[in-house]
């Protein structure tokens, strides 16, 4: 995709329906989950679509989702995403939450 590309549709879209099509997308990004989730796992609802295809929705989705953060120029760089501190507090809950069960199966 080139930049000329990218500035044209920025030019010509206003900020209100980026924000407007992000929940749309966003939202679409959150059934595809579910989806994949009814598709992988028992589920007294099964969805009638195979584990690959939800999978392979859910990845559309995504991509979907960028192409809009992309689009308002706050897509983050993947060396800001891989440096992000979230990755250090999942970390840590998940060594917390693991600890605890050590800890309670010693009991």
């Amino acid at each position: 995709m080139s930049n000329e590309i990218i500035t044209r549709i920025r030019e010509k879209t206003s900020y209100r329906s980026f924000l407007d099509l992000l929940e749309e997308e966003a939202a679409e990004l959150i059934k595809a989950s579910c989806k994949v989730k009814r598709a992988a796992f028992e589920s007294d609802n099964p969805t009638p679509i195979e584990f690959a295809e939800a999978r392979a929705n859910l990845i559309e989705e995504a991509e979907d989702v960028c192409i809009v953060l992309m689009a308002l120029g706050i897509l983050p760089k993947r060396k800001e995403i891989r440096n992000h501190p979230k990755w250090e507090r999942w970390d840590r809950r998940l060594k917390e939450m693991h600890g605890k069960g050590e800890q309670e199966d010693e009991m």
